[in-house]
């Protein structure tokens, strides 16, 4: 029996009145047996009156999100007394348990208790309880609705024939036990061959009583299987835990979602049948560190099983080697009903031994002899079946000890003996398993369909097999251990062809598949039934594509298309636009429409009319139709060519590629067909940097030992020959550039950083004494060189004489970038800004501030400089206005091309296009590689081919279209991110005219003679445009006012803070605020949001507020009322609009909303590829359109008649 759960509740209360009484509440609970269950989880011990400070017991309430706080407690007992009512926090946390549906119960703490009229509840309609006088009905009462939460057991029940191994069970089980609670525990490994019994050990320390007690919430059980994805594994282990369905989109968010759980829980998790760390690793400790979500869940601990060293390896885990079973343990799984002769006794004990190093071969010889009529010969017979496989040495001593674990003889021979006692047909049934594509979990159903039989009959023949222990028959599902797997895959032979055909029969509509497994294996048994032709067109085929995502999910549709490597160019779309579309169709499988829709509208006369009509007539039934979305153009690979060690440098020469590895060695590759053309060693270490002129390169790199320092050399591309390679104690080259008959070398060495050298002999000539700090960038105009070094400073230099020319003084931190462009010079700094300076005087000309993170790269193009920062957005900017022009994003681009009027950009969205002076994005090329390690290292050009090599997780470069061949179709309109002049000069006319407002602007509207404004100073102010004088001053927030809106003569406000924080002491101000505009009298508090208050909006006698705890609000603005909580977005919102009866929201989540007022339900979701900064809504037209961060402008159609019905 597994000991029960422990119930967490929490008791809420004022410190200044209210301890007394709850010290006693405590010791009442804890004396009667019926609330034993309930732990006191995290009691907080605080004034909540405002007054006084936390305190410092580690039990303290989580003060940083309340909602968060709340999910994790079962049940919420609020202690009312005078000063508890006078908190504002208290409100909010019985508001938030009401609306999550969380178990409370206010009880008495004081004989003077007057209901605050803020709290809006009254003994009418809520329940007070007294304890002192009724203690039984409270704790009756709580008991009813604080029922034991049965703890969570995964793992599968005790395997038929499971034999204990005392020694290595206790080694295991002590360690398990030991490591609970320690923070550097590592995982524990059961390693060894298949059949050896790892799995089934696993399972007994799983029901092992001591394990139970000692984790009480539950043992987690997840069985890794090649066919089955490690998200979808997430996704039912989250499930499992939280007891209600939940789609996990990403991999690295999922992980984090599953570590918070582990995290707050005591768990003993084991991952069993690990073939690789990659599959194992999303589940483990150090995974999620790595992903930058430190979890220390201290209390749950990992058990892993593989046959992989490697594995235990890459994990660091604590190994067990689970061998062979004791002679004494193997002879117990062998037991007879009679006694033997001493033939048969002599041939059992050689069996043992060639047998006990698998569990599984004596299981089979157990369940042999005891469903064999005649078995007086039978240890005897399998003995000399097992010779026949031995060599001669084997057949002359036959009592030899020679015989050696999982040797393929005994496999064979005990196999081949359990099979023999069936009838031929039962033997052909057990063979023709092994045309399954998987081999644990497989329905009944299938097997019929596999075997042609009817559903009895297939029952009765798998329970004669498990008789046997052929395979495993338990509640309508068949699972074959591996050994016996293969053996039944390598003995099928010519029979496959037929068995696969006798599945496709069976499944005669493809529409309407019986069972997950068919959906998911449907197009593999119709490649091996011979039926190519007809598993291609349903690649093409939108409603079968359709009704096998709802039945499996993206990652098993895209292995169907995986299938056919040879696409035609229509099914390659389809695969590449599911391909981009796979997260959003991991949270949404629903979406298919639409975002298959979005993704192609480029390319829809390029695809099966069929295809087309299904697809729109889909669409014709959705919420939303689009009609204006400007998705990329999917771009085009050209080829692919994979290097054996990291790519540190990369540059054109003539028609070639040179890259430059880490290994020092240098190739020129052809741009046709990707060969090696010339192969030179650099014997010296890694090449870090190269530079060509003609037909000479120069190199700059490190020894192999870094520690030594660094080098240059110079090659002769014609002959491969090596010209020069000169150390003398220089640092290792950071940089590298060619100015005429000079080699301009930086290093990082502090002495002499910044050297320069003869290209054609390597002789030295200027040592540039004056450099200071690490070289980090260089560039070269005419006779004059610039320098930016680590410690942020930058210095021109005359190549001439070696002499500084200018120092240009301003960044505060390492400069990362240079670019010239004529006589101006353009730094980027880590200090988030970049800065352009005169070259002929030195003068600052501009600094360009916009970035939030340290900048990455720039390049200067048509008198406009592009930059890309840490932030993830790439800016431009006028060169000679100093002004930004607009702002996209794209996450982590280091690299960036101008060619012409197109931009390309490297990173960690993969390759993009985008028009240089519009914003607009041209073409995604994420459908072929988006780069593990986050960017890609190096872009370059040659003709119309892109050439890239990505960071050191990818070893290969790639050649890609600058101009695919694609349909061309109008693509959407972007908007730049510039405010309008109007109002950037109301703006200005408010700075001039504002003697009130102390701090800056949040938020300007700009109405006929009137403006309001609102300020980080906690007020708002109405102006008279025509003097420019205040007409009211709006107090009343204690924190900013973020936002405000108005409509006729209610303005409504709401506040946070600056940087989005949560609500975490008592007396900060989150609320949303009511107006008179014309007399500036406050008219309502709205509390209800824990972060910044992001948007508003009013429609008639209601007001919406969007919040940055991802929830919406609606207030009743007559009576001063919450209406509704709207929960379903996962980050900040960002837009709100208020028509008629709907609501619809957008958010950084990337998602837009719509929502009943009404009843407070959602309605439809839409998922596009960035987060939602503003939404625009023409009722008339019902069109509805969303702008993105990264300048996007996406246009639908509501749906009328759908919108009235969903609404009714």
């Amino acid at each position: 029996m597994y000991p029960n759960k422990p119930f967490n509740a929490y008791i809420y209360y004022s410190e200044k009145d209210g301890t007394t009484f709850v010290q006693n509440l405590r010791e009442k609970l804890v004396q009667d047996e019926r609330s034993s269950h309930l732990r006191f989880w995290k009691v907080r011990y605080g004034n909540h009156s405002g007054e006084g400070e936390y305190s410092d017991n580690p039990d303290d309430w989580p003060r940083t999100n309340l909602p968060y706080a709340l999910s994790k407690i079962e049940c919420l007992i609020l202690i009312i007394t005078p000063e508890f009512l006078k908190s504002s926090y208290a409100q909010l946390a019985w508001q938030f348990a009401k609306e999550i549906g969380l178990p409370y119960f206010l009880v008495k703490g004081s004989s003077e208790i007057g209901i605050n009229n803020n709290w809006r509840f009254n003994e009418a309609d809520e329940f007070i309880f007294d304890v002192d006088s009724n203690w039984e009905l409270f704790i009756s009462t709580l008991c009813i609705k604080c029922h034991v939460i049965p703890p969570v057991l995964m793992a599968p029940a005790m395997p038929n024939g499971y034999v204990h191994r005392p020694k290595i069970y206790e080694s295991i089980r002590s360690l398990i036990l030991s490591s609970k609670g320690k923070r550097e525990a590592l995982p524990i490994a059961l390693v060894g061959a298949e059949g050896n019994g790892k799995t089934s050990l696993a399972i007994a320390l799983c029901h092992d009583e001591s394990i139970k007690k000692c984790f009480p919430d539950g043992i987690l059980w997840v069985t890794l299987k090649e066919t089955k994805d490690e998200l979808s594994v997430l996704t039912e282990l989250y499930s499992t835990m939280t007891g209600k369905e939940q789609v996990l989109s990403e991999l690295v968010y999922g992980s984090r979602d599953v570590a918070q759980l582990l995290e707050e829980g005591d768990y003993f998790l084991v991952i069993d049948n690990v073939k690789a760390y990659q599959q194992a690793a999303p589940f483990l400790k150090d995974y999620l560190h790595s992903q930058v979500f430190p979890r220390f869940d201290l209390n749950t601990v990992r058990l892993i099983t593989t046959s992989s060293d490697r594995v235990v390896h890459d994990t660091n885990a604590v190994a067990f080697n689970i061998e062979g079973l004791e002679y004494a343990e193997a002879r117990q799984v062998l037991k007879e009903d009679k006694e033997l002769n001493f033939k048969e006794r002599n041939s059992k004990e050689q069996l043992i031994k060639a047998a006990r190093s698998n569990p599984l071969l004596l299981r089979l010889l157990q369940q042999a002899y005891l469903n064999t009529t005649d078995n007086s010969n039978f240890y005897s017979e399998i003995l000399k079946l097992f010779l026949k496989y031995q060599d001669e040495s084997i057949l002359n001593n036959p009592v030899s000890n020679s015989f050696k674990a999982n040797d393929d003889a005994i496999v064979k021979c005990v196999i081949q003996n359990s099979l023999n006692a069936l009838t031929p047909y039962q033997q052909n049934l057990c063979f023709a398993l092994g045309t399954l594509f998987e081999n644990e979990g497989i329905p009944l159903q299938i097997i019929s369909n596999l075997w042609g039989t009817h559903i009895a009959e297939t029952e009765i023949e798998l329970q004669q097999l498990t008789k046997y222990a052929l395979l495993s028959y338990h509640q309508g599902f068949i699972t074959i251990h591996p050994t016996l797997f293969s053996y039944y895959q390598n003995t099928l032979g010519d029979n496959a062809l037929n068995y696969h055909q006798n599945l496709i029969s069976a499944w005669s509509d493809p529409y309407n598949l019986p069972e997950e497994y068919a959906w998911r294996f449907y197009i593999d048994h119709l490649l091996k039934a011979g039926e190519s032709t007809r598993a291609y067109a349903l690649l093409s085929n939108f409603k079968w594509l359709k009704c096998k995502l709802l039945n499996t999910s993206t990652q098993a549709l895209l292995e169907d298309f995986q299938r056919f490597p040879g696409r035609a160019h229509a099914t390659d779309l389809i695969y590449k636009a599911l391909l981009l579309t796979k997260e959003i169709l991991n949270i949404d499988k629903t979406n298919v429409a639409l975002q298959l829709h979005q993704r192609l509208r480029n390319h829809l006369n390029e695809l099966p009319s069929s295809f087309l009509v299904a697809l729109n007539e889909e669409l014709t039934n959705s919420f939303c139709i689009p009609i204006d979305t400007p998705y990329y153009r999917i771009g085009s690979l050209i080829n692919n060519y994979r290097q054996p060690d990291i790519i540190e440098d990369m540059l054109i020469w003539k028609d070639y590629i040179i890259i430059g590895l880490y290994s020092g060695v240098i190739k020129v590759i052809s741009k046709i067909d990707g060969k090696t053309l010339i192969s030179l060693v650099q014997k010296e270490g890694p090449v870090l940097h190269m530079a060509t002129k003609d037909d000479l390169l120069a190199c700059g790199g490190c020894y192999h030992d870094s520690s030594n320092g660094g080098y240059i050399s110079a090659w002769d591309l014609n002959t491969g020959s090596l010209l020069y390679t000169s150390g003398n104690k220089m640092g290792v080259v950071t940089n590298l550039v060619i100015a005429g008959d000079m080699l301009i070398s930086g290093c990082n060495d502090e002495n002499q950083p910044l050297r320069s050298w003869n290209l054609y002999t390597g002789e030295a000539l200027h040592v540039f004494a004056e450099h200071t700090g690490s070289v980090t960038s260089l560039v070269v105009s005419g006779n004059i060189l610039i320098s930016g070094s680590y410690n942020g400073s930058i210095k021109s230099w005359s190549l001439t004489t070696g002499k500084v020319v200018h120092f240009f003084s301003g960044h505060s931190e390492m400069v990362t970038c240079l670019a010239v462009e004529g006589k101006i010079v353009v730094s980027g700094s880590r200090d988030r800004t970049l800065k352009s300076w005169d070259l002929l005087t030195g003068q600052n000309l501009y600094t360009y501030t916009g970035h939030n993170r340290p900048i990455i790269s720039l390049t200067i193009a048509d008198d406009i400089i592009v930059s890309s920062g840490w932030d993830h957005r790439i800016i431009s900017w006028d060169l000679y206005k100093g002004k930004e022009l607009r702002s996209f994003y794209s996450r982590s681009v280091n690299s960036l091309i101008v060619t012409g009027k197109k931009l390309i950009t490297g990173g960690g969205e993969g390759l993009k296009t985008w028009e240089l002076h519009t914003g607009k994005p041209l073409y995604d090329y994420s459908s072929f590689y988006v780069p593990s390690s986050g960017s890609f290292k190096h872009l370059t050009l040659i003709e119309n081919i892109i050439v890239s090599s990505g960071q050191e997780g990818d070893h290969s470069i790639k050649f890609w279209e600058l101009n695919p061949k694609v349909s061309e179709q109008k693509a959407g309109k972007y908007v730049n991110d510039i405010a309008d002049d109007d109002f950037l000069n109301t703006l200005e006319f408010v700075k001039e005219k504002d003697p009130a407002h102390a701090e800056k602007l949040t938020d300007l509207l700009v109405l006929e003679n009137v403006a309001i404004s609102s300020s980080h100073d906690t007020r708002l102010i109405s102006w008279d445009l025509l003097t420019g004088k205040p007409l009211h001053i709006f107090t009343g927030h204690a924190t900013s006012v973020s936002c405000f809106c108005k409509k006729g003569n209610i303005l409504i406000s709401g506040s946070g803070y600056h940087n989005n924080h949560a609500l975490e002491m008592e007396g900060h101000d989150v609320s949303v605020r009511s107006w008179e505009l014309s007399t500036g009298k406050p008219l309502h508090v709205f509390r209800g949001h824990t972060r910044t208050i992001t948007c508003l909006g009013i429609s008639g006698d209601v007001a919406l507020s969007g919040s940055g705890d991802s929830t919406i609000r609606s207030w009743d603005l007559k009576e001063g009322k919450p209406l509704h909580c709207f929960r379903g977005h996962n980050g900040s919102i960002t837009s709100l609009i208020l028509e008629d009866n709907l609501i619809i929201s957008s958010s950084d989540d990337r998602t837009i909303r719509f929502w009943n007022l009404g009843n407070g339900k959602a309605i439809a979701c839409i998922h596009t590829d960035e987060p939602m900064m503003k939404l625009t809504y023409n009722g008339a037209d019902s069109i509805l359109i969303g702008y993105g961060d990264k300048g996007g402008k996406y246009s639908f159609r509501i749906n009328t008649a759908l919108k009235s019905k969903l609404l009714e």
